[in-house]
């Protein structure tokens, strides 16, 4: 009986790191993401005042 309920409790931090891995994933993709907007969001601007101001 203390084998199994060890076991359960195993299985339950497995569960557990793996939500949180998840989420950590998807916060990072998340940042990647805002990252990557944000570069093409300076570029055109960069773009659009070199061709204001040669």
């Amino acid at each position: 009986m203390a084998r199994e309920a060890t076991e359960t409790e195993v299985l339950r931090k497995k569960a557990g790191q793996q939500e949180l891995n998840t989420s950590v994933a998807r916060t990072l993709v998340e940042n990647m993401q805002a990252l990557r907007q944000t570069k093409l969001m300076a570029i055109s601007e960069s773009n659009l005042y070199s061709h204001l101001w040669p």
